[in-house]
């Protein structure tokens, strides 16, 4: 992934994406069945593909970005994800008792964790690994390369506490 241009990150993770899409029949199956619970009344057959294919695409290419945040510049990584509405984040942690955010899995909100270590502010989040053992490694390796501590979901009293 380090010899690849950062400039060209997106189109090869969609290119990867469409990849995935096509082999990994069983997550694509589960991403129709689940589009169709969602949407099945709102959307077309065609519309529903297109969203699933999009979502593969979208999914590669932050795959590739993430595996390449390490080595952005402060710039590309500022260019590539926006911070707004930081002020409201400050003055939280200004009275000093912490902030909780909630976000969901959409867009590369793995980078917006990133950037906020970046930009000197402290984060841990809530983390459920992936049940094969060497993908839960790599991802929590991440993590620890920038600065997020992983707080596991389970057992659940012990993460809220």
């Amino acid at each position: 992934m380090n010899c690849l241009p950062l400039k060209s990150l997106a189109s090869y993770g969609e290119k990867l994406g469409a990849i995935a899409l096509f082999l990994l029949r069983k997550r694509k199956r589960i991403a129709l069945g689940n589009l169709h619970l969602a949407l099945g009344k709102e959307k077309s057959q065609e519309e529903i593909e297109r969203i699933c294919r999009d979502s593969f695409r979208n999914i590669g290419k932050d795959i590739l970005e993430i595996s390449r945040c390490l080595s952005f510049e402060e710039t590309y990584f500022k260019m590539l994800v926006k911070l707004e509405g930081k002020e409201h984040l400050d003055d939280a942690l200004r009275e000093g008792n912490g902030a909780i955010a909630l976000t969901a899995h959409l867009g590369n909100f793995a980078l917006m964790n990133v950037r906020l270590v970046n930009e000197g502010y402290p984060l841990s989040l809530v983390a459920r690994d992936p049940e094969n053992p060497k993908v839960a490694k790599m991802i929590t390796s991440y993590r620890d390369a920038v600065g997020i501590e992983s707080i596991p979901d389970k057992p659940r009293m012990a993460c809220a506490s």
